[in-house]
């Protein structure tokens, strides 16, 4: 049996905490989704509210979803430059990920 060296251990947490936020991201998306939907249906659905306050509550259903949306995404981008940088990826990729238009940080190496 081989020991685990720090960056075995480090990707190891990384991928648990990756895997964990998707569960939990999936979870609170499903519940998010059936609340919104409930709400489109209650407000559209009542001919008494003013149609103002359906456009209103359109608007922040889809506000909420964009901003789901790009929680995910940014976590998403997060998690693969924290893997290049824990799985010591060298200059010339760390280049390929700005050319794509993501930010650089410094260049950390877990032994």
């Amino acid at each position: 049996m081989a020991i685990p060296t720090p960056s075995d251990v480090a990707l190891l947490a990384l991928d648990l905490g990756k895997a964990t936020f998707d569960n939990t991201y999936d979870s609170v998306t499903t519940l998010q989704d059936r609340i919104e939907r409930g709400a489109h249906d209650l407000a559209h659905d009542s001919p008494w509210l003013p149609r103002e306050l359906r456009g209103v509550l359109d608007e922040w259903i889809g506000f909420s979803r964009r901003t789901r949306k790009d929680l995910k995404d940014t976590v998403d981008r997060c998690y693969v430059l924290l893997r290049a940088l824990a799985d010591g990826a060298d200059e010339d990729a760390e280049a390929s990920t700005v050319a794509r238009g993501r930010r650089s940080s410094r260049h950390l190496r877990v032994a």
